[in-house]
């Protein structure tokens, strides 16, 4: 009598493991694509957070300057910075009047290191030490990950329009480069 044969044959065999190969294959394509997916958004909130903040500071600054485009605190391009004096606090015994900061507040494009620099000029425009008011370093970084930052001061308002453009990687075609770009336009909330 025959005993029954006991096993895979080799046909059974290879037919499992092309399956098991197949199954393989897939999984680690789905885990890749949830890490990429992962970090694709991470990279997103990250440059969408780093423009909300340098879009918070730049606004405030601009807010507490001057809109009279013939006043000394109006904000001003100077060698591709934006410029501009800022309202530190309020006289009560003149009517609330402006009491404005004795140096310029800064803002440039540090290109090399893809940031947003907020630095500090006496009246002469040398750089100075951070006033009491901002706390920190000499030059701030204000927003990382900026690619492009561009201004633009309407002469007869004192209108200030800012782009700023925050981007991570090299190839917008990965997965995971991320940009956030962002256009604001603000009026100075003082007349000096």
């Amino acid at each position: 009598m025959r005993q029954p044969m006991s096993g895979f044959t080799l046909i059974e065999t290879m037919v499992a493991l092309a399956v098991l190969l197949i199954v393989m294959g897939t999984i680690i394509t789905c885990v890749t694509n949830i890490m990429a997916f992962g970090r694709s958004a991470d990279n997103n909130m990250l440059v969408i957070t780093e423009n909300q903040h340098g879009i918070r500071e730049l606004k405030t600054d601009i807010y507490c300057s001057s809109r009279n485009t013939v006043g000394m605190y109006s904000p001003r391009l100077i060698d591709g910075e934006l410029r501009m004096m800022v309202v530190t606090g309020f006289d009560k015994t003149v009517a609330f009047a402006s009491l404005w900061s004795g140096y310029s507040v800064c803002y440039k494009h540090d290109s090399t290191n893809n940031m947003l620099v907020r630095l500090f000029r006496d009246a002469m425009g040398v750089q100075i030490d951070a006033p009491a008011e901002y706390p920190g370093s000499r030059e701030q970084v204000v927003s990382n990950y900026c690619t492009s930052v561009s201004y633009t001061v309407e002469p007869n308002v004192g209108m200030v329009t800012v782009t700023l453009i925050n981007a991570i990687g090299s190839d917008p075609n990965s997965k995971e480069y991320a940009v956030c770009e962002n256009e604001f336009t603000v009026i100075p909330f003082n007349t000096d």
